[in-house]
């Protein structure tokens, strides 16, 4: 079985969500807490990935340690209200509450089946 995890960083914990397993837990954002989190995660048999929201500097120790660790860590930045190319056409318009639509699951699984096309643009900027 193929597992993913997610992280989302806090500047006093880490909560950490295996998928498909649907284990989650929470660990401080401390040098404890990170030995921890890469011990437990270091254990886990087909683990393919391990996404971390990039957090104002708080994901560094986590990354390093989880890195350091050999573990298949990407860095993942949160989307930014306004930035992100809105679907064309009278579609519903993505929230977080739609299936497929967390940071993590889209970035490490890509496009879910049945969403709509997101148009290519040139010279967009943010």
């Amino acid at each position: 079985m193929e597992i993913t995890v997610g992280i989302d960083v806090s500047k006093a914990r880490l909560d950490v969500h295996v998928h498909p397993v649907g284990e989650s837990f929470a660990v401080g954002n401390d040098e404890a807490g990170v030995a921890e989190l890469a011990g437990r995660l270091g254990r886990l048999e087909g683990l393919a990935g391990i996404g971390i929201e990039a957090s104002g500097r708080y994901e560094r120790l986590a990354v390093a340690e989880l890195a350091a660790a050999g573990l298949p860590i990407l860095v993942l930045n949160p989307p930014r209200s306004g930035t992100t190319p809105r679907p064309s056409g009278n579609g519903p318009r993505p929230t977080r509450s739609m299936p497929g639509s967390s940071p993590c699951s889209s970035r490490l699984s890509g496009p879910s089946p049945g969403r709509w096309p997101m148009p290519v643009r040139r010279n967009w900027r943010p």
